[in-house]
Parts: C-alpha cells; sequence; structure tokens
C-alpha cells in the first residue's frame, strides 16, 4: 500500500489507506510483480531496489516464513 503521505509497506489486513495492489500468498507472486515492475504501476510511484527488498521481507514476514531460505 502506498499510504496518502507516500510511505510504501505491505499490509496484510488490506484495510490500510491508500493505493494498493493484491498479490496472492506465494514468494513467486511478489517476486514475478516486482520483475516487471507491476507493485510500481499498481502503486503509481517509483520504488528503488532497497524498497523492494524491505517490501519483499515484509512480504515473508506476513507469511510467517520464508521457504526459499529454509528449502521447504
Amino acid at each position: 500500500v502506498r499510504s496518502p503521505e507516500g510511505d510504501v509497506s505491505v499490509d496484510g489486513s488490506g484495510k490500510a489507506n491508500g493505493r494498493g495492489a493484491y498479490l496472492c500468498p506465494r514468494h513467486e507472486c511478489f517476486d514475478t510483480a516486482a520483475e516487471k515492475r507491476r507493485i510500481t504501476h499498481s502503486l503509481k510511484t517509483n520504488l528503488k531496489d532497497d524498497d523492494v527488498d524491505r517490501l519483499r521481507r515484509e512480504f515473508a514476514e506476513l507469511l510467517g516464513h520464508d521457504d526459499r531460505k529454509t528449502g521447504a
């Protein structure tokens, strides 16, 4: 979600104010959306690589694990 103030974060509740982008709850969905710049397009903002990395960590935290690191 991009807040009215311009901050971008992952909102698991789907109720935060701002412009949102919906993703399926799988790491592959996030990776594809980030790679093809769909998140940037949907949120109508420019994201730096650091922003995408932070959002990736928030997304993994929301899912409760990062199966790419654990091999699960």
